[in-house]
């Protein structure tokens, strides 16, 4: 399973709609097998499982058409990574942090 989450906040403030994340991703030729909102520590955060990986320059121009600072991916052997113009600063992809389609019980 590839999975993407995209925040729906952007760095000027202005809040994303599904329908905006979505045509992005498709825009690189990928198709989207299911999507849904969920609640990360600081945004709201679409999670988007996607049928191939986005290529490193695919994941990071979803990312800049978006106006986010990293989006994360995570492909289907568990290896996950940041993909974005501060893909840097935000520091290696963290499974942690990551949302699934998965509930978590605590």
């Amino acid at each position: 399973m590839i999975l993407l989450n995209v925040g729906l906040h952007t760095k000027t403030g202005a809040p994303l709609d599904w329908g905006t994340v979505i045509a992005s991703v498709l825009k690189e030729g990928v198709r989207v097998i299911r999507c849904t909102e969920k609640q990360s520590a600081s945004e709201p955060t679409l999670v988007i499982e996607i049928n191939r990986p986005l290529s490193d320059n695919e994941a990071y121009w979803v990312s800049v058409a978006l106006g986010q600072e990293a989006i994360a991916q995570q492909t289907a052997d568990g290896e996950g990574q940041l993909y974005g113009p501060k893909a840097e600063e935000w520091g290696p992809f963290n499974p942690d942090f990551f949302l699934t389609f998965e509930e978590v019980s605590l």
